[in-house]
């Protein structure tokens, strides 16, 4: 799990990177690879969180 967390973390400073130089360079580096990392990146999110709460969730003290 904390792997995963790391490469989304790695993921979205990417993307960042990507979005912050192609707004500044008029879309010079919109290349196929940065669409991907765009999309990708919060499909990566949501599948982290939803794993996330699971776990915390089976983890809840049951009474």
């Amino acid at each position: 799990m904390k792997i995963f967390f790391y490469f989304l973390l790695g993921l979205i400073l990417v993307a960042l990177t990507i979005d912050i130089y192609s707004y500044f360079n008029e879309g010079f580096f919109w290349t196929p690879i940065s669409k991907i990392v765009n999309i990708s990146t919060p499909v990566f999110l949501f599948i982290y969180l939803l794993i996330w709460f699971i776990k915390e969730k089976n983890e809840a003290p049951k009474q």
